[in-house]
């Protein structure tokens, strides 16, 4: 019994040393399995502090995310495909966390968004889904509606092989979603090719009136499955689990812009008045009302064949067929004209450009009867309402017009005869003082002070509010 003791005495030993052992040999690596739902972006969330990148402090982006936007096709005015800015989110716009992203375009088009590259496993399946928010307003009346939106569509991609080309044919879109004033969440599946995949938000505003607001928050980048497999070729847009606005005629033609052929419903009358065929590409500037006088057509007619909504809605670059009259040239005139004799252009009346002096700013011009403005060109009914010191709902009821976004120059519009000449600043307060700084708009003034862009402007004499300059002193109302 003497000896038994310090025989357990090593037997307890070594039982403690092989237990040690056992606790720190390293685990078995989880399978591929486990790390499904993981979500491999850095910062999803959109958190953290923004940075301004190069210092432009329109730049300002959420850590681990870039910009992208398209440049404007050759020969574009400078409202189509400007480079949005960037910057964080104001609280009411975040749809968790202390943080999301915002980018915008103020009177211009955009197209482009936000990006991430990201390692993964080559061949492996994954799904990019985010949360996005429109708000697209011609007239700023209500910061939380979009009113008279510019047919924004918003996407979600990814490039399996890596690219960060927002042109790239590599990229896998999904179907473009048309929504205001709410987050959806947008998703898209691609096997990698490579062992990284870049994801893509992208949006693209038709129309360049008001302001065009994007926000972006709780992003992901999940695999798929319980491995990687071979690569094969995915369809866009599948596996999207959220229901989202079943793709449209309207959605398709903001990417397609197929030549229109005339229908078998077009009436009896147009065909006999309109026997010949034209086709037309639309460009920057052009009207339905335009292109018809140009043709000698009419904007009827060119509504009627091409499947056109009732307002005459067209789009820079969408090919058009122009019925014409027989034996006359298929050929446009080289310049738009308008007809001398009165006539109604969405209810307004249009009437031939003045030949008294106008300061082309929305002065009315010497010898106009009271309450009446004659369009400039470049003139927007927002910008003509502001003049006036109504608002665009005001003037195209009182004009009868369906579309404010078609006034061609040269059109009579009524103005209210109260307010039948421009506004200037007011002398009355109380008033804020505000010097711009550099990257500020005048919308994200008003965000600010909680006060709409239409005020502002009036109080300070703005007949173009996107013209703020840096330094420049503004009277914000109260």
């Amino acid at each position: 019994m003497r000896h038994r003791q310090p025989v357990l005495i090593r037997f307890a030993m070594c039982l403690a040393l092989v237990i040690a052992i056992v606790s720190v040999a390293p685990s078995a690596p989880q399978p591929v399995a486990a790390l499904q739902g993981e979500n491999l972006l850095q910062n999803g969330g959109f958190e953290g502090e923004y940075v301004a990148i190069g210092g432009d402090p329109s730049l300002q982006l959420a850590p681990s995310w870039q910009p992208w936007s398209l440049p404007p096709p050759a020969g574009a005015p400078s409202s189509v495909n400007l480079r949005p800015d960037y910057q964080p989110a104001p609280a009411n716009r975040i749809r968790s966390g202390s943080a999301a992203q915002e980018y915008n375009t103020f009177f211009a088009t955009h197209d482009g968004g936000v990006y991430q590259r990201v390692p993964v496993t080559s061949g492996a399946e994954l799904r990019f889904s985010a949360f996005v928010y429109v708000w697209s307003s011609a007239t700023f009346e209500d910061p939380d509606q979009s009113i008279q939106p510019q047919d924004v569509t918003v996407q979600v991609g990814i490039d399996p092989t890596g690219g960060q080309d927002g042109a790239s044919q590599a990229i896998i879109w999904s179907d473009p979603a048309t929504f205001y004033d709410e987050y959806r969440e947008l998703s898209v599946e691609a096997t990698a090719q490579a062992t990284a995949v870049t994801v893509f938000v992208r949006s693209n505003p038709e129309g360049a009136v008001g302001v065009n607001n994007i926000y972006v928050d709780d992003a992901s980048l999940v695999q798929l499955g319980e491995g990687p497999i071979v690569p094969t070729p995915t369809r866009e847009g599948e596996g999207t689990e959220e229901p989202t606005d079943e793709p449209t005629e309207d959605a398709e033609e903001s990417t397609n812009t197929p030549t229109r052929t005339p229908t078998a419903t077009v009436p009896s009358d147009i065909l006999d008045e309109f026997p010949e065929r034209s086709n037309y590409t639309v460009q920057a500037g052009d009207t339905v009302v335009g292109i018809a006088n140009r043709f000698n057509s009419s904007a009827d007619a060119i509504i009627i064949v091409n499947g056109l909504d009732e307002n005459g809605f067209i789009r820079v670059g969408q090919e058009l067929v122009i019925p014409v009259r027989s034996g006359q040239s298929t050929q446009p005139t080289a310049t738009p004209t308008v007809r001398p004799t009165s006539t109604t252009v969405s209810g307004a009346t249009a009437a031939p450009t003045p030949t008294s002096d106008s300061s082309g700013g929305g002065v009315p011009v010497t010898g106009n009867p009271p309450g009446t403005h004659i369009v400039q060109a470049g003139e927007t009914l927002f910008r003509i309402a502001l003049l006036y010191n109504t608002t665009v709902e005001t003037l195209a009821a009182m004009n009868n017009i369906t579309n404010p976004n078609v006034i061609p120059a040269g059109t009579i519009l009524k103005v209210p005869v109260i307010n039948a000449t421009p506004t200037s600043v007011p002398t009355g307060g109380p008033f804020i003082t505000h010097v711009v700084q550099a990257g500020e708009n005048i919308f994200r003034i008003g965000l600010r002070y909680n006060v709409t862009v239409t005020r502002i402007a009036a109080a300070n004499g703005l007949t173009n509010p996107n013209l703020i300059y840096v330094g420049q002193v503004l009277q914000i109302p109260q």
